[in-house]
């Protein structure tokens, strides 16, 4: 069998101080999406919001059977809204713990230790956020960090306790 070999060829659509490397957009396949794409990349909060929800769409749909896609749309999902919840606002932080929540179910229902101990780091971050977010007078955060306690196992009570702890200087 011949060996194929790729060989590099110097880009000539690279000018000047224009750091993009690339002829064409490896985003591309999206069609229209990519345009949404790249705005997210660059710090767009509304294209990573349309991002964040269009995963969300594709977990929660009803023809979502193909678990590869559903599990590729969590990844996705879950790395945008901590890119949106890292803007501040509390509506993003609250659907960052509704991912973590979402994703907890997902991975928990895998069954195996690894999995179930995600599920529960999942979770304790959720109730985290939840907090934080209740402690600054945010009153739905407080009815949904209530509720999860009464329903979170006490190993998840406490890792949350744990991460509410936590200083982080920025």
């Amino acid at each position: 069998m011949a060996e194929s070999k790729i060989q590099t060829v110097p880009n000539p659509s690279r000018v000047g101080s224009d750091t993009s490397t690339l002829r064409r957009d490896p985003n591309r396949l999206f069609g229209k999406g990519a345009s949404v794409i790249r705005a997210a990349a660059l710090g767009d909060l509304g294209s990573q919001r349309d991002l964040r929800a269009a995963c969300y769409h594709r977990i929660t749909a009803p023809a979502a059977s193909d678990v590869w896609l559903v599990d590729l749309a969590m990844i996705e999902g879950l790395v945008l809204a901590r890119l949106c919840a890292a803007h501040g606002d509390e509506t993003d932080a609250r659907a960052l713990a509704a991912y973590l929540l979402l994703g907890a179910s997902i991975v928990n229902e895998i069954g195996t230790e690894q999995f179930t101990n995600l599920a529960e780091n999942y979770g304790a971050e959720a109730l985290s956020i939840l907090e934080d977010l209740a402690c600054v007078g945010d009153e739905e955060a407080a009815v949904n960090a209530n509720s999860l306690i009464a329903l979170l196992p006490p190993q998840v009570l406490e890792k949350a306790q744990r991460l509410s702890r936590l200083e982080v200087i920025t």
